[in-house]
């Protein structure tokens, strides 16, 4: 179950990531972070973090 952190500036979402690659048909399942910038009651920027960057590359090319 993802789980939602966050402050007056800033949240973070910590989930699992999972896909599978058409032309291979290998498949992924690790740990991520979402990171959220806020101003005001906007996000004004996100950025995706995941476990094994590495590994997330060699199934999905």
């Amino acid at each position: 179950m993802p789980r939602i952190t966050g402050s007056c500036t800033g949240a973070y979402l910590e989930g699992r990531w999972k896909a599978t690659a058409k032309a291979t048909g290998k498949a992924v399942d690790q740990p991520l972070i979402e990171v959220f910038t806020v101003q005001g009651n906007r996000i004004v920027n996100d950025t995706l973090y995941f476990f094994d960057v590495a590994a997330l590359n060699a199934v999905l090319r």
